[in-house]
Protein backbone atom coordinates (compact mmCIF):
# COMPACT_ATOMS: atom_id res chain seq x y z
CA UNK A 1 0.00 0.00 0.00
CA UNK A 2 3.54 2.12 0.06
CA UNK A 3 3.07 3.39 3.13
CA UNK A 4 6.34 1.47 4.53
CA UNK A 5 9.70 1.04 2.60
CA UNK A 6 10.18 -2.36 1.72
CA UNK A 7 12.54 -4.80 0.40
CA UNK A 8 11.41 -7.97 -1.73
CA UNK A 9 13.13 -11.02 -2.43
CA UNK A 10 12.00 -12.66 -5.52
CA UNK A 11 12.73 -16.78 -5.16
CA UNK A 12 12.63 -19.80 -6.75
CA UNK A 13 12.19 -22.64 -4.30
CA UNK A 14 14.38 -24.96 -6.17
CA UNK A 15 17.57 -22.47 -6.41
CA UNK A 16 20.75 -23.12 -4.23
CA UNK A 17 21.84 -19.31 -4.37
CA UNK A 18 18.07 -18.83 -2.79
CA UNK A 19 18.73 -21.53 -0.50
CA UNK A 20 22.30 -19.99 0.63
CA UNK A 21 20.32 -16.45 1.06
CA UNK A 22 17.30 -18.11 3.41
CA UNK A 23 19.38 -17.69 6.92
CA UNK A 24 20.75 -14.36 6.49
CA UNK A 25 17.51 -12.96 4.90
CA UNK A 26 15.31 -14.54 7.89
CA UNK A 27 17.62 -12.17 10.30
CA UNK A 28 16.86 -9.58 8.14
CA UNK A 29 13.44 -10.05 8.24
CA UNK A 30 13.75 -10.47 11.78
CA UNK A 31 15.36 -7.34 12.57
CA UNK A 32 12.86 -5.44 10.76
CA UNK A 33 9.65 -7.32 12.23
CA UNK A 34 7.52 -4.94 13.85
CA UNK A 35 8.97 -1.66 12.32
CA UNK A 36 6.62 0.93 11.53
CA UNK A 37 8.64 2.43 8.44
CA UNK A 38 10.20 -0.84 6.63
CA UNK A 39 8.84 -4.06 5.81
CA UNK A 40 11.12 -7.17 4.36
CA UNK A 41 9.11 -9.72 2.32
CA UNK A 42 9.31 -12.12 -0.43
CA UNK A 43 8.24 -13.66 -3.30
CA UNK A 44 7.77 -17.00 -5.03
CA UNK A 45 8.58 -16.14 -8.87
CA UNK A 46 7.77 -19.24 -10.19
CA UNK A 47 4.55 -19.13 -8.73
CA UNK A 48 4.08 -15.56 -9.11
CA UNK A 49 5.46 -14.90 -12.86
CA UNK A 50 3.49 -11.76 -13.95
CA UNK A 51 4.56 -10.09 -11.00
CA UNK A 52 8.09 -11.13 -10.77
CA UNK A 53 7.94 -10.47 -14.71
CA UNK A 54 6.66 -6.68 -13.75
CA UNK A 55 9.41 -6.29 -11.52
CA UNK A 56 12.22 -7.22 -14.14
CA UNK A 57 13.29 -10.65 -12.65
CA UNK A 58 15.26 -12.36 -15.14
CA UNK A 59 17.77 -14.72 -12.42
CA UNK A 60 17.39 -15.82 -8.20
CA UNK A 61 17.62 -14.42 -5.96
CA UNK A 62 16.41 -10.93 -7.08
CA UNK A 63 16.26 -8.23 -4.54
CA UNK A 64 14.53 -5.09 -5.47
CA UNK A 65 13.51 -2.11 -2.93
CA UNK A 66 10.30 0.08 -3.06
CA UNK A 67 10.72 3.29 -1.35
CA UNK A 68 7.88 4.44 0.75
CA UNK A 69 4.94 6.47 -1.35
CA UNK A 70 6.24 4.53 -4.83
CA UNK A 71 4.64 1.77 -6.58
CA UNK A 72 8.25 1.43 -9.06
CA UNK A 73 11.07 -0.56 -7.89
CA UNK A 74 14.88 -0.48 -7.64
CA UNK A 75 17.75 -2.72 -7.84
CA UNK A 76 19.19 -3.74 -4.02
CA UNK A 77 22.74 -2.61 -4.03
CA UNK A 78 23.69 -3.59 -0.75
CA UNK A 79 25.69 -7.40 0.34
CA UNK A 80 24.34 -10.69 0.63
CA UNK A 81 24.88 -11.24 4.33
CA UNK A 82 22.69 -9.85 7.06
CA UNK A 83 24.82 -6.98 8.67
CA UNK A 84 25.30 -5.42 5.38
CA UNK A 85 21.58 -5.57 3.98
CA UNK A 86 20.28 -4.00 6.95
CA UNK A 87 23.34 -1.24 6.93
CA UNK A 88 21.93 -0.50 3.21
CA UNK A 89 18.12 -0.05 4.26
CA UNK A 90 19.64 2.06 7.50
CA UNK A 91 21.55 4.04 4.60
CA UNK A 92 18.10 4.47 2.70
CA UNK A 93 15.79 5.08 5.52
CA UNK A 94 17.75 7.59 7.82
CA UNK A 95 16.86 4.25 10.51
CA UNK A 96 20.06 3.11 13.04
CA UNK A 97 18.64 -0.23 13.44
CA UNK A 98 20.85 -2.62 14.68
CA UNK A 99 20.66 -6.28 13.21
CA UNK A 100 18.59 -8.49 15.42
CA UNK A 101 19.55 -12.56 15.59
CA UNK A 102 17.69 -14.83 17.16
CA UNK A 103 19.48 -16.84 19.97
CA UNK A 104 20.81 -19.92 19.11
CA UNK A 105 19.74 -23.01 20.21
CA UNK A 106 21.92 -25.12 18.44
CA UNK A 107 25.56 -25.23 20.21
CA UNK A 108 28.24 -25.23 18.38
CA UNK A 109 30.80 -27.59 19.45
CA UNK A 110 34.66 -27.65 20.12
CA UNK A 111 37.19 -30.39 20.52
CA UNK A 112 37.20 -29.13 23.85
CA UNK A 113 33.48 -29.66 24.36
CA UNK A 114 32.73 -32.16 22.17
CA UNK A 115 32.98 -35.24 24.37
CA UNK A 116 30.83 -33.66 27.02
CA UNK A 117 28.11 -32.98 25.10
CA UNK A 118 28.17 -35.73 22.42
CA UNK A 119 28.90 -38.49 24.92
CA UNK A 120 26.24 -37.32 27.84
CA UNK A 121 24.88 -40.74 28.23
CA UNK A 122 21.96 -39.24 30.06
CA UNK A 123 20.92 -37.39 26.45
CA UNK A 124 20.28 -38.10 23.37
CA UNK A 125 22.37 -35.98 20.86
CA UNK A 126 22.12 -35.09 17.10
CA UNK A 127 25.40 -33.53 16.05
CA UNK A 128 25.73 -31.58 12.69
CA UNK A 129 29.07 -31.51 11.58
CA UNK A 130 29.29 -28.56 8.63
CA UNK A 131 31.45 -25.94 6.62
CA UNK A 132 30.70 -22.12 7.58
CA UNK A 133 31.39 -21.49 3.89
CA UNK A 134 29.09 -24.26 2.16
CA UNK A 135 25.68 -23.53 0.82
CA UNK A 136 23.70 -26.63 1.74
CA UNK A 137 25.00 -26.10 5.26
CA UNK A 138 24.03 -22.67 5.55
CA UNK A 139 20.34 -23.34 3.71
CA UNK A 140 19.85 -26.59 6.40
CA UNK A 141 21.06 -24.09 9.46
CA UNK A 142 17.49 -22.45 9.95
CA UNK A 143 15.96 -25.86 9.86
CA UNK A 144 18.56 -27.33 12.36
CA UNK A 145 18.10 -24.01 14.15
CA UNK A 146 14.51 -25.08 14.45
CA UNK A 147 14.79 -28.73 15.19
CA UNK A 148 16.84 -27.86 18.77
CA UNK A 149 14.65 -24.99 19.48
CA UNK A 150 11.87 -27.81 19.29
CA UNK A 151 14.16 -30.36 21.42
CA UNK A 152 15.48 -27.52 24.36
Amino acid sequence: DGSKHVLVEFYAPWCGHCKSLAPEYEVVGRTFEGNADVAVAKVDATAETALASKHGVSGYPTLRWFPRGETTSTDFGGGREAQGMVEWINERTGLTTRLRKAPEAVKVLTSSTFDGVANDPSKTVLVEFYAPWCSHCKAMAPIYESLARAFK
